[in-house]
C-alpha cells in the first residue's frame, strides 16, 4: 500500500531542514581552513605576470636581507610593508616569487636563512614570516645547478621555525603549541621535524616551556628523541 500524500509531505520537511544544516556546516568548515599555497600555486608563482607579487619577481623590490650559499649570494627582495617578496638566486633569469605572503605572512630582516648541503640534498634556504596562524615558511633547495621550491609550506604555531641539521641531515624544525585551541595560553610546546623534501620525521615529547626543548635555543632534537606526532 502506498504512503498517504500527507505523510510523505510531512516527512519531507525535516529532511530538507537537515540537508540545509549540513550544507551550512560544510560551507563554514571550508571558510575556516587556512589556504596555504598548493603545488599549482607554486608552479605558476615564478612566472612573470602571475599576480600581485609580479614586480618583486622582476627584482624591482629592494633587497631586504641576503645570505651566502655554496652557489653564491641569495637575496630576499621585499616591499616596505613585507607583504610581497621574491628570492633572487644565483644563475636564475628571474627571482622566485615568495608565496607565504599570500596567506598573511609578513617578511622581515629575519625571514631568510640558508644552510650548506648535507651530502644528500644541496644548499637549502628557508623563507619565513609571521602570520596570524604562527610562523609560515617555504623551502628552496639547490640541485643540479638550479634552485627548486619544495612543494609544501611549513607552519609553526609557536612562531619558531628553523633550518637545522638533525643527525647530519638538513631538516625543518617547527615548534608547535602543546594545545590546539585558538585561544591557547599554555606555554607547553613540542618540536615537529620535517626532512627538507617535506617528509614528516616525527615530533618530540611535549615540554613545559620552549626553554626545555632539546638543544635550546638552537632546537635541534636528535632522531632518537622523535616519535609519531599522533602521540602529542
Amino acid at each position: 500500500m502506498s504512503e498517504p500524500p500527507r505523510a510523505r509531505a510531512s516527512l519531507s520537511v525535516p529532511i530538507i531542514a537537515v540537508l540545509a544544516v549540513l550544507v551550512t556546516l560544510a560551507a563554514l568548515f571550508g571558510a575556516w581552513q587556512l589556504r596555504l599555497p598548493t603545488q599549482q600555486d607554486a608552479a605558476s608563482a615564478d612566472s612573470p605576470g602571475s599576480g600581485r607579487n609580479d614586480r618583486c619577481v622582476r627584482t624591482d623590490c629592494p633587497v631586504l636581507v641576503s645570505a651566502d650559499s655554496v652557489a653564491g649570494a641569495v637575496r630576499l627582495h621585499a616591499t616596505a610593508d613585507g607583504e610581497q617578496g621574491a628570492l633572487e638566486v644565483p644563475g636564475a633569469e628571474s627571482a622566485l616569487r615568495i608565496t607565504v605572503t599570500d596567506v598573511g605572512a609578513r617578511l622581515a630582516k629575519d625571514s631568510l636563512s640558508c644552510v650548506p648541503g648535507d651530502g644528500t640534498v644541496g644548499a637549502t634556504c628557508l623563507v619565513a614570516g609571521d602570520s596570524p596562524q604562527g610562523r609560515v615558511g617555504e623551502v628552496f633547495v639547490y640541485k643540479q645547478a638550479s634552485w627548486d621550491r619544495v612543494d609544501r609550506p611549513y607552519v609553526a604555531s609557536s612562531g619558531i621555525l628553523r633550518l637545522r641539521a638533525i643527525d647530519g641531515r638538513n631538516a625543518v624544525v617547527a615548534v608547535q603549541r602543546g594545545c590546539r585551541s585558538e585561544d591557547c595560553q599554555s606555554s607547553r610546546v613540542y618540536a615537529q621535524v620535517f626532512a627538507v623534501g617535506g617528509r614528516d620525521l616525527g615530533c618530540t615529547e611535549t615540554y613545559g616551556s620552549k626553554y626545555s626543548l632539546p638543544s635550546w635555543p638552537d632546537v635541534a632534537p636528535r632522531g632518537y628523541q622523535l616519535h609519531p606526532c599522533t602521540d602529542n
